[in-house]
């Protein structure tokens, strides 16, 4: 049991170390997963189709914070939907407004959790992100958690 102990104390000391360098790749890797996945499963707009712009945007998330691409990630369903339609852009652009009203409004520091929840409803499992942001967080972060299922 101390040996776990241990190891536990040497990562959260490394992690404290190198968290300047690991969080932004962490934010890349995150960002990509989800461009390229919204850009598989909608795939309307081919402009937005290239790996080039994607890794761009990943970029530029890794960067800045999460609720930056979860805005890139809402404005990218938008554009694919415009693709379809404008009464579909203008559809999608109402919904993905009212979530983040209360998305910014009731949740300010949970915004990986809005970016987790369709990665894992992709990989196939639907209740482990919001189950695990309700038992680890606090109240507040069954809103992202919502709304990230709203997105999927």
């Amino acid at each position: 049991m101390t040996a776990l102990l241990e190891f536990k104390q040497k990562v959260k000391y490394f992690l404290g170390e190198s968290e300047a360098y690991i969080m932004p790749l962490i934010k890349f890797a995150v960002a990509f997963y989800l461009f390229r996945w919204l850009n598989i499963n909608m795939g309307y707009m081919p402009q937005l189709n290239s790996t080039q712009i994607v890794i761009v945007l990943a970029v530029i998330c890794a960067i800045l914070p999460a609720q930056f691409t979860a805005f890139v990630g809402c404005l990218m369903i938008v554009i694919h939907g415009y693709a379809l339609g404008m009464e579909v852009a203008g559809f999608l652009a109402v919904l993905m407004l009212l979530m983040v009203i209360f998305f910014l409004r009731y949740s300010a520091g949970t915004g990986i959790i809005l970016l987790l929840t369709p990665i894992s409803l992709s990989f196939g499992f639907p209740v482990m992100l919001p189950l695990a942001a309700g038992l680890l967080a606090n109240a507040a972060a069954a809103i992202p958690a919502g709304c990230g299922v709203v997105l999927y």
